[in-house]
């Protein structure tokens, strides 16, 4: 099996002092002195001594030559061509590597990327990941490979062994455990890893499982997920184990621990740079501004909504009071509760105006989708388009994985304008709409990667794209817009959680003025 762990014997006494505090070193002890230390690549950039810069450098390079002899190999047989530049770039990196990931932003091809790296004359692949992405993998399994992955759906799928790659996604892993453990796997892609970063013990323990039987295991996500060390450690001990030393060790290393009379407290970030250069030896983040050259030009565009005086009057008395909640104790869920409401009468106040958006759109010939929160302002969408004969489809909750599936099979295949109606929580992530060109945001999520994501839906490398924010013209919804920063597709947000957007959004504004 490919290592990611190198020995230096008899080590620099002093240079042991300095590197002691680290975590992830295995330290190996003879006649009370260290004979020997195992580190991890992700040590590599901090080994302070020249003996062991040098031997660092050496046994990187070996390996990476390995990696690379491999992949000219292996690119001449899988169809790399269909990869861009930076794809194929970055190939390497993951050939060098027992574990990696690959945090690629949304729609720049991480799933191709993946897949190209595998080599199935070494053995299956196996994904594990959200039901969602199912038909995204068949389709790039297919493209490169020429093969499709058997898909297990039910923890009573009788799994068999032979197929060249097989997809499980992470609700009923642990019932097939025992399968995949005794299966040779050459590659194991775990998508939107993530999700992982709760530490749900039956997910994460048969997800371990897995990795542990792997020669080569490649992360995948979207997402930001370093701006919190403590809840990076399950997915970098998942990779690596023992590379990042315990929970408690990352944790007090690379967050500003305390210890309070109620236990630990872990907040923030230290040892900033020390961990910034030892995720660079796993993780390689790409983002639009990276590869703009290789992508067409998306425009975002933010438009106010007039409401009428009836309206705003409407509103008055409940943004107000949920301000007045925000500011005094005890808040979290009188806030969110008044917030929600909010959110959908200002959805209701929008429709309108996305009706006559969407009405112009695929009269110039646009396939569009329509971004909703709420499913009340999804239904009335739909029946007003429906009402007005123009071809339109809807995703629901109350719909089976399948039934969605042949929603978006049957809007992608689509030769004619038309429209489809979505739910952020149902359609935003791992799913394909990329036939559409303009995307219209109804409602604002309040967390900045659920907008992000889902904008990423109908992004193609082939033609431009656009996305429409609508807002409703009152200073909540406009300091929410200013916070989100919707007009830099919400990156800059990113980090901001539920609670820290709220208070933001809520800040500053007279409270004489919030609905008005």
């Amino acid at each position: 099996m490919q290592t990611d762990w190198y020995t230096l014997e008899n080590p620099d006494p002093n240079w042991v002092k300095t590197a002691a505090a680290i975590p992830g070193f295995r330290w190996n002890y003879r006649a009370g002195r260290v004979a020997s230390v195992e580190w991890h690549r992700s040590h590599a950039r901090l080994l302070y001594n020249e003996t062991v810069n040098r031997t660092s450098d050496a046994f990187i390079a070996a390996d990476a030559l390995a990696g690379r002899r491999s992949l000219t190999v292996a690119a001449n047989k899988l169809g790399h061509p269909l990869l861009r530049d930076y794809q194929r770039n970055d190939l390497p990196f993951v050939y060098e590597r027992r574990a990696s990931i690959l945090g690629y932003e949304m729609r720049l091809g991480k799933t191709a990327t993946a897949v190209a790296a595998h080599n199935p004359a070494n053995g299956p692949l196996v994904i594990v990941g959200p039901l969602i992405a199912r038909d995204t993998w068949r389709d790039w399994c297919e493209r490169i490979h020429g093969f499709s992955p058997v898909a297990l759906e039910s923890k009573h799928d009788y799994p068999l062994s032979g197929f060249p790659a097989y997809f499980i996604h992470f609700d009923i892993l642990d019932a097939h455990t025992k399968f995949f453990s005794n299966l040779k796997i050459e590659t194991m892609v775990i998508d939107e890893i993530h999700l992982l970063q709760a530490r749900r013990t039956q997910r994460i323990s048969a997800t371990s499982i897995l990795a542990a039987n792997a020669q080569r295991i490649i992360g995948l996500s979207g997402t930001p997920m370093w701006t919190n060390p403590r809840t990076l450690w399950p997915i970098l001990n998942l990779l690596s184990p023992g590379a990042w030393g315990t929970q408690f060790e990352f944790s007090k290393r690379y967050t500003n621990a305390q210890q309070s009379a109620y236990g630990w407290r872990y907040e923030g970030i230290s040892n900033e740079e020390e961990l910034k250069l030892r995720l660079s030896e796993v993780i390689i983040r790409r983002t639009w501004k990276d590869v703009l050259g290789q992508l067409p030009p998306i425009t975002n565009v933010v438009e106010a909504v007039e409401l009428s005086n009836v309206e705003r009057v409407k509103y008055e008395s409940l943004a107000q009071r949920t301000q007045l909640a925000n500011m005094s104790e005890g808040r979290q869920s009188t806030v969110a509760g008044y917030l929600a409401t909010l959110r959908r009468l200002f959805g209701e106040a929008k429709i309108k105006r996305a009706l006559e958006l969407v009405k112009q759109g695929v009269k110039d010939g646009h396939k569009v989708v329509l971004w909703t929160w709420h499913n009340d302002v999804a239904s009335k969408l739909y029946n007003e388009l429906h009402t007005a004969m123009v071809l339109c489809r809807q995703l629901t909750a109350a719909q089976s994985q399948n039934d969605r599936e042949r929603t978006i099979a049957a809007f992608q295949q689509d030769s004619q304008p038309g429209v489809l109606v979505a739910p952020l929580a149902v359609g935003g992530v791992a799913i394909d709409l990329s036939s559409a060109d303009l995307a219209i945001f109804v409602e604002l999520d309040w967390i900045p990667a659920t907008i992000y994501q889902a904008s990423m839906r109908t992004f193609s490398p082939h033609r431009p794209s656009a996305n429409v924010y609508l807002f409703a013209d009152v200073p909540i919804e406009r300091r929410l817009v200013e916070v989100l920063e919707c007009n830099e597709a919400c990156q800059t947000a990113a980090g901001l959680g539920y609670e820290e957007i709220a208070s933001k959004a809520l800040s500053g504004i007279p409270s004489n003025l919030v609905g008005a």
